[in-house]
C-alpha cells in the first residue's frame, strides 16, 4: 500500500567526510548543506552506517502499534480513532474478486473434489463435473481460440470435457478448492475460482478468486498481524483490512479484479493462513469499515512507524508521534542498521567517483524523521536520489532513517 507525500519544509542532515571519518551535522533551511572541501572523500573500503526505525511506509495504522495500544487497555474503537482520526464507524459488505498473482500460468488447474462444478460465465450454464467424471483426480480450464474456454479433467491422461464461448469457473458451493501453482506449489482457496479473460475474445487468462469480502479477511488478518496478539488489536486490524478493501473496490479501475493477492494490495495467501483467534476478530467486527465524509477511508497500515506516523496525504493520515509503537509494544521493527561500503554508493550514485558528501532532506512536518530524497556530491558532480529509490536499492524497512 502506497501513498505520496506532500512535504511543507524540509530539514537536512549533512553527512560530510573529514580526516577519513563520517562527520555529521544538521540544519533547517532552503539552501543545501555545502559538501567537504575537494581534499576530503570517503574512502571506497569505508562502510557507511544507515540507522533506522519502523518497517512500511508509516501511513495510517502502525500494526505493532496496534497491539502496544490494545496491550494499554485500548479498545479497537479506540485504536483506530488515534490511527484513522476524523473518521467514523460505517457498514460494507459483498463480494470482492481478488487475482491471484502467484498463479502466472493461463490454465486454472485444480484439485478434483466432491461438489465440484463448472460454470459457464457467459451464458451462465452450470456443469456438474464431479458427478460426471468421479474419477477424474484434476480438472482445469483452459483458454481456446476465439474467446473461447475449455474444460478438461485428469485420469490417466487429459481428456477434453466442455467447451464453451467465455471464461469459465470453477466452484465447489463455498467448500474450499486446492490450486494447483507453477514450479509444484499450491494453495486453497475458499469461494469461486475463474479463468478470467482480461481482453474479451484473447487467448491470455487470469486466475480470480471470488469470495464474500468476511470470507476474504478470514486469510488477510493473519497473513497481515501475528495472530497470538490481543483481541482488540487483531480487531481493529480486521477493521482496517475490511476499509481498505472496500475503498480500493470502490477506487478500482481494473475491470475484471478488485485487489492484488499480494501487498500491492494486501496479503492474502488463501485458508492456510486463517487461526481461530483472528476468525474470531473478523466475526467480532462483522460488515464494519471506517468512513470519511460518508465514504470508505483510505485505511493504510504498515508493520510500524518506528514511533512516528507519516502525512499520507488524507485529512485522516496524518503525521504526529505515535505512542504505542514503542519497545513495549514488542516491536522487533523498532530500530534497526544497515551497513553500506563507500564502494557501492560510489558504483551505483556517483558514477565510481569519490564520494564527498552525502546529505538528507527530510520530510517537512516529521521533525526531521522520515527522508525525502539522499543527495551524493562528488567533484564536480552531484545526483539527488528519491528515499524510496535509496530504500529500495539498499533494502531498508523504512524512510525513516539517517546515516552518519
Amino acid at each position: 500500500m502506497f501513498s505520496r507525500n506532500s512535504p511543507t519544509s524540509l530539514s537536512r542532515l549533512t553527512v560530510a567526510v573529514a580526516a577519513g571519518a563520517l562527520v555529521a551535522t544538521t540544519g533547517v533551511g532552503a539552501a543545501e548543506a555545502k559538501s567537504a572541501g575537494h581534499a576530503d572523500r570517503l574512502s571506497p573500503s569505508a562502510k557507511v552506517t544507515v540507522a533506522g526505525r519502523g518497517w512500511g511506509h508509516g501511513h495510517g495504522m502502525s500494526q505493532w502499534g496496534a497491539q502496544g495500544a490494545a496491550k494499554k487497555g485500548k479498545s479497537a474503537n479506540q485504536i483506530l480513532s488515534f490511527y484513522y482520526p476524523h473518521t467514523a464507524g460505517g457498514k460494507a459488505g459483498g463480494r470482492v474478486r481478488v487475482l491471484i498473482t502467484t498463479d502466472t500460468t493461463r490454465d486454472v488447474l485444480v484439485k478434483a473434489r466432491s461438489g465440484l462444478t463448472a460454470k459457464a460465465v457467459k451464458s451462465g450454464k452450470v456443469f456438474k463435473i464431479a458427478e460426471r467424471k468421479p474419477k477424474a483426480t484434476r480438472w482445469r480450464i483452459k483458454p481456446v481460440s476465439g474467446g473461447r474456454s475449455a474444460v478438461d479433467f485428469k485420469t490417466k491422461g487429459w481428456h477434453r470435457f466442455k467447451t464453451v464461448k467465455g471464461d469459465l469457473q470453477f466452484n465447489a458451493g463455498g467448500k474450499p478448492i486446492h490450486l494447483y501453482l507453477p514450479h509444484g506449489r499450491s494453495a486453497t482457496y475458499r469461494g469461486i475460482l475463474r479463468s478470467a479473460s482480461p481482453k474479451a475474445g484473447k487467448m491470455e487468462r487470469n486466475t480470480v478468486n471470488i469470495l464474500s469480502l468476511e470470507t476474504y479477511l478470514r486469510s488477510v488478518v493473519p497473513a497481515e498481524a501475528y495472530s497470538s496478539w490481543k483481541q482488540a488489536a487483531l480487531q481493529a486490524q480486521a477493521v482496517a483490512a475490511r476499509t481498505y478493501a472496500v475503498y480500493e473496490r470502490a477506487h478500482s479501475s481494473r475491470g475484471y479484479f478488485d485487489l492484488y493477492s499480494d501487498t500491492r494490495s494486501q496479503a492474502y495467501p488463501g485458508v492456510a493462513t486463517e487461526t481461530s483467534a483472528t476468525t474470531k476478530a473478523v466475526k467480532a467486527t462483522k460488515g464494519r469499515i471506517r468512513t470519511y465524509a460518508g465514504k470508505s477511508a483510505f485505511t493504510q497500515f504498515s508493520a510500524s512507524n518506528g514511533g512516528f506516523a507519516l502525512d499520507g496525504g488524507k485529512a485522516y493520515l496524518v503525521s504526529k508521534k505515535d505512542p504505542y509503537d514503542t519497545k513495549a509494544s514488542g516491536d522487533t521493527n523498532l530500530s534497526w542498521t544497515k551497513k553500506i561500503t563507500a564502494r557501492k554508493l560510489m558504483d551505483r550514485f556517483t558514477h565510481g567517483h569519490p564520494i564527498t558528501a552525502i546529505t538528507l532532506a527530510k520530510v517537512g512536518g516529521t521533525g526531521g524523521r522520515y527522508v525525502r530524497t539522499v543527495t551524493f556530491e562528488w567533484d564536480g558532480g552531484i545526483n539527488r536520489v528519491p528515499a524510496g529509490t535509496f530504500k529500495s536499492w539498499a533494502g531498508l524497512k523504512s524512510t525513516y532513517f539517517t546515516i552518519g
